[in-house]
């Protein structure tokens, strides 16, 4: 998440259930502000930040990052039906490494 001051673990364990089909599956990570900034900063994303009267703003890119199992940067997908069919063909080859 992005959003630390709502996205406390006990929510994003919560939400993470909801995945009915797979919930185990998916791990979902919040940290302190600042080391968030810097990993969106690092996978160049977009992310921005406003106040929409008493309530925060957060506008932020909707794309997959794919890592390798080295930690490397395989792809960025569009959470599109295109990009999404990419993933997934892509899957094989990036469990690999390669």
């Amino acid at each position: 998440t992005v959003d630390p001051e709502f996205d406390r673990p006990e929510v994003l364990d919560t939400y993470r259930q909801s995945f009915d089909s797979a919930p185990n599956r998916w791990q979902l990570w919040t940290g302190e502000q600042t080391d968030i900034d810097a990993t969106v900063a690092e996978f160049q994303l977009a992310l921005e930040r406003s106040m929409d009267g008493d309530a925060p703003r957060i506008a932020h890119s909707d794309r997959f990052i794919v890592l390798d199992p080295k930690g490397h940067i395989r792809n960025f997908y569009p959470t599109s039906e295109v990009g999404l069919d990419g993933l997934v063909a892509d899957l094989d080859v990036i469990a690999r490494g390669f």
